[in-house]
């Protein structure tokens, strides 16, 4: 087992962080209308900017995939947490997540986002792998089981990162998981150039070249 700095490498694509570093208040309220038998796993930008270290601020997004009825759940958490609720739908076959169901609460200065996107297969850890892998950049490719945040434990939260995303973090860097990834949706390559600016990261070679080959293909 590696240690680099207060993550531990556990095995190949996992680590350990302390699950504070994750909390947010309004997750135990998701977690008391989660079913029992089912899992959601907290991924995307909120991981991402916890790991960076970076303040919350005022404009709160987290993302999740669950197990359960994506919309059933965001219905009930919405109605106990007083927020708003609505439903939308991803077009396109590529997309793998065609339903996202969205909770929206506005409490000044404070707004919140909760997007709640299902995640389905036999096998749940393979299934959390392969969604993250189908994700646009490393960095945005790290999740954390809710239960794990919650619970006494969390000490040991294991962090899933099946594509490197902590180690480009620690490397100032923004990298494409696969350029098949970005062709999918070429709003992603946008979204790279952003994140570049606001996380103050540096965007790899590949996908400078990436976008030089595809300019006309748009």
């Amino acid at each position: 087992m590696e240690n680099m700095g207060n993550i531990e490498i556990v095995s190949s694509g996992k680590h350990t962080l302390h699950g504070l570093n994750f909390y947010l208040s309004y997750f135990d309220d998701i977690a008391k209308v989660l079913p029992r038998e089912d899992y959601c796993f907290i991924v995307g930008g909120w991981v991402r900017d916890r790991i960076l270290g970076e303040p919350v601020g005022y404009n709160i997004d987290v993302d999740f995939l669950t197990t359960a009825d994506p919309v059933q759940l965001a219905k009930k958490f919405a109605e106990r947490i007083g927020g708003h609720f609505f439903v939308f739908e991803k077009k396109g076959f590529l997309i793998k997540r065609p339903v996202i169901a969205t909770v929206v609460l506005h409490i000044p200065p404070y707004r919140y986002r909760f997007d709640f996107s299902p995640l389905k297969g036999k096998d749940l850890e393979k299934a959390l792998i392969e969604d993250l892998k189908e994700r646009d950049f490393t960095a945005n490719a790290i999740a954390v089981n809710l239960d794990d945040v919650l619970s006494i434990g969390a000490k040991q939260t294991i962090v899933f990162d099946p594509t490197g995303g902590i180690k480009d973090l620690e490397q100032g860097l923004l990298r494409p998981i696969s350029l098949e990834n970005l062709k999918r949706d070429p709003v992603r390559i946008l979204r790279g150039f952003r994140l570049s600016i606001e996380k103050n990261l540096t965007l790899t070679e590949d996908f400078y070249e990436f976008v030089k080959e595809t300019k006309n293909y748009f």
